[in-house]
């Protein structure tokens, strides 16, 4: 029997991509609280990163970038 091949679209946006992260948390049945913190978090990672911003642009200086702004303009210690 011939294996089934899944194909991505080559280039996905931030938000297509936290999207596809939603329904695989919901496949894997996490509590709707835990789905609704990521979602809160998301909400910080927008005011950074704009949600139409291809995934492959966003690099480690990118999220390295984003840790250094949580730590100095919000006061998070731990991320």
């Amino acid at each position: 029997m011939a294996k089934i091949k899944m194909t991505k679209k080559s280039t996905i946006t931030f938000q297509e991509g936290y999207k596809e992260f939603l329904t695989y948390c919901k496949v894997r049945n996490l509590r709707e609280a835990t789905i609704k913190h990521y979602d809160d978090s998301l909400k910080t990672i927008y005011k950074f990163i704009e949600p139409n911003t291809p995934l492959n642009d966003i690099t480690r200086d990118t999220v390295n970038n984003f840790i250094l702004n949580c730590k100095e303009n919000l006061n998070i210690k731990v991320i």
